[in-house]
């Protein structure tokens, strides 16, 4: 018996062993989709079909089994559970494309079969797997039937772009039952607040029944009025059934009212949302009472962004207040000393937050206590208390706060853009994006874009007689723009070029290095990202940064110096993870630079929002600008100003900033009106928190972008609508390829063919006028 023991015990360790064998071989369902990627990329249709073979074979059952469970797209945080069945899906996806593209290579019939295979096989994903999604390194899914159906359609139709239909809708009415008696709401009447200024902060309400009476309906604490309201009764039975943020930026105002009456929401995001819809409704008076009542109630209710990272309604709730008045001085109301303040408010967490709470008051104004008005100049800046810079360029503070930059020894706010004028069909998702520096299409040595572009005012897609080309570069002049904010990589700039523009046209840049964003200057592997604790990879890129300043240190365009794009929130790096890492890497960078360039020019970041802001002020005190890249909606920046004045103390540049000329239920050109209408209180809001003015540390920012870019929704040969990721947006989301100042048209005269969006006068006229 024991010896039979003993053979069993050897025998079940000889499989264990023979399994493990086995497991150390297979290949994961991630690491053939990487490899079928790779291959397409570098053109071996063969091995890319193998790969996605490979692992429809080895997966397809458990990426079945996982669909079936599904009736529309996994949640938002869930798609990690459905990693296989996306794997299956995109691996489906990759052999169709792949089969498109060898067919491009053939003739006569093999070129028909093997589009037939093509075709087929882009079916079988659409239908086994309608929900799967495929990841985009720039922090969105995107579907794959969609992406499936557009190249069946282009290998039918020559023409690969599914175009969504929207249909055009009118803004609903809605009609309060209940209005309140009283505006603005006089609290003191009604409870009693306590801890002012303080984290123990606190208002108990006395008298809920005339509280409620005060307030109105859709007003905390009123819940009952709604509950009579007819237009309420005659809805309520369907409410439940609607999705209500997919409401909450339809058109459809009246309807999404009532429905986030009784949204399963925390009850200050519930209120702070139906401020939203009641201010989108033009009933001012009783949008100001609900985002008031966020501020008294629920100062310390959070949300998330779609990225993650925390957000606090009533601190947006104060500066919404604010410019209600702004836009509507009839209203005659100021809000007097109100501040919500969150400590350790910077980070990915909120369990460590400590609000400081003062809601302040609502008070009806006079000629006598109209106060002070952002708008209004000062004069009183002092003499300059600190200089940072050389002879190009140089930041400069006076002895009340206020920055400023000189250029040249003259003053200069950056009217910047974003400028990478891609052409369509081109992507660099598949290697085939044209560096715009060096383009020349049609082979007559000009540069393509800057150059050559010409203004389609007709729309009709035809560059007639009266329509000479102009340039990209003039088409910016004109409108007022200063400068553009470039990188050195992962194209080779043509020093030359910008050499013309400058001479020519007075624009100058500010010149980047992406420091380890999407594993940029690194040498690091995508899947494992950039660490900013690893030594080669440190060592990588700062001799990216070297190589930079080395190459255009002596060029007199170059203004500024910027480090990242973003990094805070990961993508290809881990500074999210790692932030200290990170941002004493950034500071040790600045400091590579300024021992290279004999102009001293400043050194700037480009973050992300506020995010890890104090860990920014602490780990990079030789960083001297903080860039951020901000889209916090149709009011503006809301408290960023302050809030880096606060922590930081030091100038601030919009690195990025717009909105899309898309959404849906709206024609083109309403959502046209929106963007120019966003961009106009965008750079308001800029100018007036620049020397002078408001908090006085603006130097500037930079539109995002010049030109519609048609590759970022994957198909390049199509202008995508696809909703990528939810943002403060006019339909509540990102339309990545349609952010641009200008359109390309029906992409068919690219990269020339420019329409100049009403944004862009909105700029001519605010660029050349201050």
């Amino acid at each position: 018996m024991m010896y039979k023991k003993q053979n069993f015990k050897l025998y079940l360790v000889i499989v264990a062993t023979t399994l493990c064998v086995f497991a150390s071989f297979a290949q994961t369902s991630q690491e053939y989709v990487k490899k079928a990627w790779t291959m397409q990329g570098k053109g071996d249709h063969n091995a890319a079909i193998n790969a996605a073979d490979k692992c429809i074979d080895a997966f397809s059952k458990d990426a079945t089994a996982l669909s079936a469970d599904l009736t529309d797209f996994p949640p938002k945080g869930k798609e990690d559970n459905y990693q296989i069945m996306n794997d299956v899906a995109i691996c489906y996806f990759i052999k169709g494309e792949t089969l498109r593209n060898m067919a491009v290579e053939q003739e006569n019939e093999t070129k028909e079969e093997t589009l037939e295979r093509a075709i087929a096989t882009l079916e079988e994903v659409i239908e086994k797997y309608p929900y799967a999604q495929a990841f985009d390194p720039r922090g969105w899914y995107w579907s794959i039937k969609e992406k499936a159906e557009n190249i069946i359609i282009e290998i039918n139709q020559g023409d690969g772009c599914k175009i969504e239909e929207n249909t055009i809708q009118q803004d609903t009415e809605i009609t309060l039952y209940d209005e309140g008696s009283e505006f603005p709401v006089n609290y003191e009447r009604y409870g009693e607040f306590s801890g002012l200024g303080t984290d123990n902060y606190r208002y108990t309400v006395n008298d809920p029944i005339e509280l409620a009476k005060a307030t109105g309906e859709g007003v905390y604490p009123n819940s009952t009025s709604i509950k009579f309201d007819p237009e309420f009764v005659k809805l309520k039975k369907g409410l439940s059934s609607i999705n209500h943020w997919e409401i909450l930026n339809s058109r459809d105002l009246n309807t999404a009212f009532y429905r986030w009456s009784i949204a399963p929401e925390p009850t200050g995001v519930k209120q702070f949302y139906i401020a939203d819809i009641l201010e989108r409704a033009g009933l001012f008076e009783h949008a100001i009472k609900a985002y008031y009542s966020v501020i008294v109630h629920f100062p310390k209710t959070y949300s998330w962004t779609y990225w993650h990272t925390p957000w606090y309604p009533s601190k947006a709730a104060i500066y919404r207040i604010k410019h209600i008045i702004e836009e509507n001085p009839e209203i005659n109301l100021r809000l007097q000393e109100t501040q919500i303040t969150i400590q350790n408010g910077y980070d990915n967490s909120i369990r460590n937050d400590v609000y400081i709470v003062n809601p302040g008051k609502l008070t009806r104004t006079s000629f006598l206590n109209k106060g002070k008005h952002k708008k209004e100049k000062r004069n009183d800046q002092g003499k300059i208390v600190k200089t940072i810079g050389g002879d190009i360029s140089k930041l400069v503070k006076y002895a009340n706060g206020d920055w400023k930059m000189i250029v040249n020894q003259k003053p200069f706010i950056i009217k910047g853009i974003t400028y990478d004028p891609s052409r369509v069909g081109e992507s660099p998702d598949k290697g085939t994006k044209a560096n715009w520096t060096t383009q020349d299409t049609n082979k007559n040595n000009i540069i393509d874009a800057p150059f050559e572009s010409w203004v389609d005012e007709n729309g009709n897609n035809v560059q007639d007689e009266n329509e000479e080309s102009i340039g990209d570069f003039a088409l910016m002049k004109e409108m007022g723009a200063n400068c553009l904010r470039l990188y050195h990589q992962p194209e080779e700039l043509n020093k030359k070029l910008l050499r013309q523009m400058h001479e020519k046209y007075g624009i100058y840049i500010v010149m980047g290095d992406f420091l380890g964003k999407y594993v940029l200057g690194s040498g690091a592997d995508w899947e494992k990202g950039t660490d900013y604790e690893n030594a080669l990879h440190k060592e990588n890129m700062l001799k990216s940064v070297e190589k930079m300043v080395q190459e255009f240190k002596d060029e007199p365009y170059v203004v500024m110096w910027l480090l990242g794009n973003e990094n805070v929130y990961g993508l290809g790096c881990n500074a999210d993870k790692k932030p200290e890492s990170f941002f004493k890497f950034v500071n040790d960078a600045a400091l590579l630079i300024k021992s290279l360039d004999p102009y001293k020019r400043p050194v700037g970041i480009v973050s992300g929002d506020v995010l890890f802001l104090d860990v920014f002020a602490k780990e990079c005190p030789d960083v001297d600008v903080f860039g951020t890249n901000a889209y916090r909606g149709r009011h503006g920046f809301l408290d960023l100003w302050n809030e880096v004045k606060k922590v930081v103390d030091k100038p601030l540049m919009l690195t990025e900033f717009g909105a899309p000329s898309y959404a849906t239920g709206y024609t083109i050109e309403e959502t046209e009106q929106y963007q120019a209408k966003y961009h106009k209180t965008c750079w308001e809001d800029i100018y007036y928190n620049s020397a002078y003015f408001g908090e006085g540390n603006a130097i500037g920012g930079f539109v995002f972008e010049w030109i519609d870019e048609w590759w970022k929704a994957y198909s390049p040969h199509c202008h995508d609508t696809a909703r990528l990721s939810a943002g403060p947006f006019l339909d509540g989301y990102y339309r990545e390829e349609w952010f641009g100042l200008c359109g390309q048209g029906d992409g068919t005269k690219s990269p020339f063919l420019r329409h100049l969006k009403k944004a862009y006068y909105v700029y001519k006229d605010l660029w050349n006028n201050n």
